[in-house]
């Protein structure tokens, strides 16, 4: 099962569209005993993940003119 629809299913409804999956790959999140290129790998893709999910959120709320409150 793919980590995102997992990550939905434990995240409430309210707070999905603020939600940002960040794709893990086969690392599982009770892997603790990682070896540094699968650390730089999680890295890498919580770094990348919000910078090319980010802009389209803004201009999918600008162009609907909607803003998604804080909590």
């Amino acid at each position: 099962m793919p980590h995102s629809i997992l990550a939905r299913e434990f995240v409430d409804h309210q707070y999905w569209p603020r939600t940002i999956a960040i794709d893990t790959g086969n690392l599982s999140p009770l892997e603790f005993s990682l070896r540094r290129e699968q650390k730089a790998y999680l890295y890498r893709q919580g770094h990348a993940t919000p910078l090319s999910i980010l802009p389209m959120k803004f201009q999918h709320n600008a162009v609907n003119r909607t803003a998604v409150p804080l909590r």
